[in-house]
């Protein structure tokens, strides 16, 4: 015993290399890694006496084989058995309440435990890469969350229990636990984490009854067996991918879909129609199905997530249903459909629609662009040859810079961005109030006086040698000109035009000019908004001068 370092009742440390050692009566607790790194013991008893295991106090006793006596044994701290590669036996104590992170993390040899009811708090990653624990019996009615890996890469864990007051499983709790056949939820059950049973491949049933779970992204996918999911018929908040390439779960026709949202398609058809009761294609969803030509999105589906058609490079035809309030910025990357369709409806929201070469919009629908995260025409790096607008597409709204700041007063009647000089030349009409080529990137800058009518057109640097013939604009109706067309110097303005910063017009970023007035512009490159006396001293303007329109 002499080989016990021992004040105040604590084993500081152990100095000796015997196999086999016993905790005294009259121990309180063992320091913070007393035992570290021993390659010695084996086994350790300990007396009832014993309190607390301190942070770390047998890490790396890769050699200790079991823990024969607990004592009554209340904490074990973080990191206490940490890499306590051959422990197999481990009865943890009945009065334990509190189970640090990473206790026992890479014990790999343990085949079971039993977490006691007694338990009031468990640090993250507790039985992490357990790799031979095939049993959990989760008895703990007084702990509420399981931390996120919990069991993480439990790769042999085949049964799990989960008591009644278990309401939260972390990230990845159970994440990779491949031979985990089946888990029933508790009554109360309100948040499944993110990837909580991600790569499970051997789970085939879950049953979840609480209609107030919320269930988080990706925290079923990859679960390839699953083939019956019980989910409540109403609630139940449902997170990005979290059935993802649940090929269990398929229909005949080769689509994962749960409570309405499509995650994964399987077939090879070139023409598929989505069932009706579909109301969001997922992330990733159609992502790579090279065999597609054609899809039909029944008038159910409310909202396409980010690469839905990623790499479909096939695709060239697709219908917009009347009820789509949200159409990804990436829902179709690196993917080129030729055609698509807008259905009529009542609200049809679109954001960074790419590379189409023809869009007609002139059904009698209403387009809403009041949230600018969600609802907006981008048409970034656009290959569009032909764009036809209907007169119903209105919005409300005022955009700025790199910012969604919403403003009754504006109304825009046209919203688009092109870096297409076709584009540029058709859009000119007598109709329009506001042009803006703005300098922007995934958002919009733009200008509105209360009644203004706009068509926005997105200027790219990397495509500005489009616009190298355009040295001059001549803006016909009732209309004003923003512009920052690098290689623009003339602007020709009629006397109807007018902005709330005044009777005006901004060039390249200045403003320059009251109405009925050409205004040339020597260094069109600065970047400035001033009223017009104040452009007249900043910058050299060289010719302003009356004109008869």
């Amino acid at each position: 015993m002499s080989e016990l370092v021992i004040e105040n009742s604590v084993v500081l440390s152990y100095n000796g290399n015997s196999p086999n050692v016993e905790i005294p009566p009259g121990v309180m607790g063992i320091a913070t890694e007393a035992f570290k790194r021993n390659k010695f013991i084996t086994s350790v008893s300990m007396s009832k006496s014993v309190r607390i295991i301190g942070e770390g106090a047998f890490s790396g006793c890769e050699n200790l084989e079991r823990v024969s006596s607990w004592g009554y044994v209340t904490s074990i701290g973080k990191d206490a058995f940490n890499g306590c590669r051959s422990l197999r036996e481990v009865n943890i104590p009945r009065h334990l309440e509190v189970l640090g992170a990473f206790a026992f993390y890479g014990c790999r040899a343990i085949r079971n435990i039993t977490l006691p009811k007694s338990l009031k708090e468990m640090g993250k990653s507790a039985f992490e890469s357990c790799k031979g624990l095939t049993v959990a019996m989760i008895n703990c009615d007084q702990l509420d969350t399981l931390p996120e890996r919990s069991f993480y890469n439990c790769s042999s864990l085949i049964a799990a229990s989960l008591p009644r007051g278990i309401c939260k499983l972390g990230a990845e709790c159970f994440s990779g636990c491949r031979k985990l056949e089946e888990m029933n939820f508790p009554e109360g059950m309100v948040f499944i984490g993110q990837e909580a049973f991600y790569d499970c491949v051997g789970l085939s049933s879950i049953a979840i009854t609480d209609s107030e779970t919320e269930i988080g992204a990706k925290a079923f996918a990859g679960c390839i067996s699953l083939k019956n999911a019980l989910l409540p018929p109403e609630g139940c908040k449902i997170g990005t991918m979290a059935f993802k390439d649940c090929i269990g779960l398929r229909d005949e026709g080769g689509l994962v879909c749960v409570k309405g949202i499509a995650y994964s398609y399987y077939g090879a058809a070139a023409y598929y129609e989505l069932p009706e009761g579909v109301t969001e294609i997922g992330e990733e969803a159609f992502a790579g199905c090279d065999s597609l030509y054609k899809v039909t999105l029944p008038e159910s589906v409310k909202r396409i997530g980010e690469y839905a058609f990623r790499e479909c490079v096939n695709l060239k035809s697709l219908n917009i249903p009347a009820n789509l309030k949200r159409l990804s910025p990436t829902a179709f990357d690196k993917c080129c459909p030729k055609e698509i369709v807008m259905a009529d409806g009542d609200v049809i929201a679109i954001h960074d629609v790419n590379m189409l070469s023809f869009l007609d919009f002139t059904k009698q629908a209403k387009y809403d662009f009041n949230a600018l995260t969600e609802n907006l025409y981008t048409f970034e790096q656009a290959e569009v040859k032909k764009l036809i607008l209907a007169d119903m597409l209105e919005r409300r709204g005022y955009l700025t810079a790199n910012s969604a700041k919403y403003c009754e007063d504006a109304l825009m009647r046209y919203a688009v961005y092109s870096d297409n000089a076709q584009i540029v030349s058709s859009l000119c009409t007598d109709k329009l109030l506001l042009i803006d080529p703005a300098d922007y990137v995934g958002r919009c800058a733009g200008y509105s006086s209360p009644r203004a009518l706009a068509v926005l057109l997105k200027y790219v640097k990397k495509n500005s040698e489009i616009y190298e013939a355009m040295d001059e604009i001549t803006t016909p109706g009732k209309c004003c000109v923003l512009v920052l067309f690098d290689n623009l110097m003339t602007v020709k303005c009629n006397s109807s035009m007018k902005l709330n910063l005044g009777e005006c017009v901004e060039v390249n970023g200045k403003l320059a000019g009251i109405k009925g007035v050409v205004v040339n512009i020597v260094n069109p490159r600065q970047k400035s908004r001033y009223r017009l006396n104040d452009v007249l001293k900043a910058y050299r303007i060289s010719t302003i001068r009356n004109m008869e329109l």
